[in-house]
């Protein structure tokens, strides 16, 4: 059974009892602490089993949904909730197979970081970027800019979870004031985080700049006792995240529809 949160219905003693270390329930969690006061932008659910237990959970922001999923979890269920529940993508772990049909999939590898706090020396040129620069930097950075919000999207998205605890971003600029490398959280709680969106500008690549902002973020995450994960694209800057102290940990998938 999946249920919805609404009235007497509160998932949130459904989502305390899942692992908080998993980066899905990180996902749902942190967007249930951003959003859930804003029905009908976002809608959570819990999936039950016969003994009213919580086997999986998911979210919707928008059309875009996220599952958390158990070896308990009913998938014929869920695939049946997903095809009629308008969803335009679909991000979810990816060693579960959901009988869906779509038009597209990318998948890659969850990492998580594993090594002692990075020993960065302090650097003032650090700062919260304007959010228009940050997203003019991943536009650049990203082949692929079909699954990006538009700016303003993006911008009220990010803004609105920075607000609320659930995101943050830092950027490092150079003498003209120019963003040259970012990195940011796309999703955090009080003990977990997923480090995304990590951009350097073209002019400004294999200068260390990339590794130094995922080194900085990692370094305050860490500091705040978090566990820390990434999704990182298939065949793509595993090395890189490696030398920052990431290993791989599992598999994500997103469909889109």
């Amino acid at each position: 059974m999946i249920k919805i949160h609404q009235g007497d219905f509160d998932i949130k003693k459904y989502l305390d009892k899942f692992p908080y270390d998993d980066p899905f329930v990180c996902r749902i969690a942190s967007l249930f602490t951003a959003y859930k006061e804003l029905i009908p932008f976002a809608d959570f659910w819990i999936q039950l089993d016969k003994n009213q237990e919580g086997v999986s959970a998911l979210s919707r922001l928008g059309t875009q949904f996220i599952l958390y999923l158990t070896d308990k979890s009913d998938l014929e269920e869920i695939a049946s909730f997903i095809r009629v529940a308008g969803a335009s993508s679909l991000l979810t772990d990816g060693k579960y197979n959901l009988d869906i049909q779509c038009r597209k999939m990318c998948f890659g590898s969850i990492m998580k970081y594993i090594f002692p706090k990075p020993q960065l020396s302090e650097n003032e040129s650090v700062i919260n970027p304007n959010l228009k620069a940050v997203y003019s930097l991943l536009t650049e950075n990203f082949s692929d800019n079909s699954n990006l919000p538009d700016c303003e999207s993006f911008c009220l998205d990010v803004s609105f979870k920075q607000r609320r605890n659930t995101s943050r971003v830092y950027g490092i600029e150079d003498e003209k004031g120019k963003l040259m490398s970012c990195a940011m959280t796309v999703a955090e709680t009080d003990k977990c985080a997923i480090v995304g969106a990590v951009a350097t500008g073209k002019e400004y690549r294999k200068k260390g700049y990339g590794t130094y902002m995922t080194k900085y973020i990692t370094g305050q995450l860490f500091r705040e006792k978090k566990k820390i994960y990434l999704f990182r694209e298939h065949n793509k800057n595993e090395k890189f995240y490696n030398n920052a102290g990431y290993i791989n940990c599992g598999t994500w998938k997103e469909l889109y529809f």
